[in-house]
């Protein structure tokens, strides 16, 4: 030990040398990576009926009751998408691509830009350094069409460009789910206002999509209910006006052979208006089915704009390179002390 220190003090200007270069080259590259800010939110779904065995005595009579008002709980239960569906939603083509037309506020420009339009546009930004400080620069060009042949719209090429956006989006927007209840979203960007306007946007686009696919079925049953509605009504008033019409031409003419149209009219309309009366009572309930698929989310911790920076830490990069170079400076000490023995005995 005592020959370890001697040697290590003899060669002090070496240590002091490399890790002072070290150092300095750590804090020229902290310097150098651009700064990157991180907003989150943190938001959970209400249930408006948890989860219960069925063969509950309560369950049954809740049931009942709801079936009255037009709601079935257990496909109430179905329809609800749970949070771990939200991850395949998040990564999904069409949410990125229309996450990326977000609109945001970058530097000291009054105008808003989309978030593709920051990345492509020349000007603007050349190139996007991920969470990591790795440079990814964007790829221009690619075409709709592949060896001259025609792309369906409903099977979209993606164009490098497109695809190497949708990368780097899924490294600066992220996803954490916990405990299967609370939804997390983290977004990175190189300003501070800008990521938390990333990640306000992003949840509210999350949410639309699930609302959007929660509810699907019952829109589309609301929507055949309304138009089977209007046609019933549009029937029962065709019907009521043919009845005043024959009304006041039976008056002006005073023909008594015309008295069962009237009364055939009067049937039709009754049977049209209890028809009309039982689509409004089904609209009703598809209204109130409508309601109460609708996701309910309660925000936890709402977006911030962050106060500082997550990346680069100038300190913790200036001291990891000073102990690389202290390091270096010990293996290159060492080393050459070991081959210089070596090369002693050998000679002997």
């Amino acid at each position: 030990f005592v020959y370890l220190a001697k040697t290590i003090w003899k060669r002090k200007l070496l240590v002091v040398k490399l890790t002072g270069i070290a150092a300095v080259a750590g804090f020229i590259i902290s310097i150098m990576i651009p700064n990157q800010y991180t907003a989150s939110i943190t938001f959970v779904q209400e249930i408006a009926y948890p989860e219960v065995r069925l063969n509950d005595e309560k369950l049954l009579a809740i049931s009942a009751l709801a079936e009255v008002a037009g709601v079935d709980i257990k496909e109430l239960k179905k329809a609800r998408i749970t949070p771990q569906a939200y991850s395949y939603i998040f990564s999904s083509i069409p949410f990125r691509q229309e996450l990326l037309q977000t609109r945001l506020n970058f530097g000291q420009r009054d105008s808003a830009i989309t978030l593709r339009d920051y990345y492509t546009k020349p000007g603007l930004a050349h190139s996007i350094t991920d969470i990591s400080g790795r440079t990814m620069k964007i790829l221009n060009g690619g075409g709709r069409s592949q060896n001259g042949q025609t792309i369906d719209p409903k099977l979209p090429l993606l164009t490098l460009e497109e695809i190497e956006l949708n990368n780097i989006l899924g490294k600066q927007v992220t996803l954490q789910i916990l405990d299967d209840e609370y939804i997390t979203i983290c977004c990175t960007l190189p300003e501070a206002y800008a990521s938390a306007q990333l990640t306000r946007s992003a949840a509210e686009l999350l949410q639309k999509y699930v609302t959007g696919f929660q509810t699907a079925k019952a829109c589309t049953n609301l929507q055949y209910i309304h138009e089977r509605h209007d046609e019933a009504k549009r029937s029962l008033l065709k019907i009521q006006e043919e009845l005043t019409a024959f009304q006041v031409s039976k008056k002006q003419t005073k023909l008594p052979d015309l008295k069962s149209s009237p009364e055939k009219l009067s049937a039709d309309g009754r049977i049209a208006e209890n028809a009309r009366l039982e689509l409004a009572w089904k609209l009703e309930q598809s209204k109130i089915a409508l309601n109460e698929q609708t996701p309910v989310f309660r925000t936890i911790n709402p977006v911030t704009v962050p106060n500082g920076k997550i990346y680069p830490n100038r300190t913790k990069t200036t001291a990891f390179f000073s102990f690389f170079g202290f390091v270096l400076a010990m293996v290159l000490i060492l080393g050459r002390g070991f081959i210089e023995e070596t090369k002693e005995k050998w000679k002997r």
